[in-house]
């Protein structure tokens, strides 16, 4: 399911006609925002995922700030895909009675 619903925000994004369009839900965000937003969260995912139990919170550098997310649609499709091949990469590891 979570590969179904990635491949089809990649082309929602694709296919937008600019990444400073307005997401209807949250009128105060672009599309680019939405695609940093949603990204990063897969990022995060895959680095608690990998980390595994911790004794304490990760540090948010742990997935990165969003500062270096690109900003051209082309390299942000190639960001975007790069963060969920991320949290792909780490659910076969995952153990869910951790």
């Amino acid at each position: 399911m979570i590969n179904e619903r990635s491949a089809a925000f990649h082309a929602a994004v694709a296919a937008a006609p600019s990444l400073d369009a307005q997401v209807p839900a949250h009128p105060e965000w672009t599309l680019f925002n939405f695609v940093q937003h949603v990204g990063l969260g897969r990022r995060k995912s895959a680095t608690i995922v990998a980390a595994g139990t911790a004794d304490a919170p990760l540090e948010k550098s742990a997935w990165g700030d969003g500062m270096g997310v690109p900003q051209e649609r082309e390299a942000l499709l190639a960001w975007w895909a790069d963060s969920v091949e991320q949290l792909f990469d780490q659910l076969p590891a995952w153990d869910p009675s951790v």
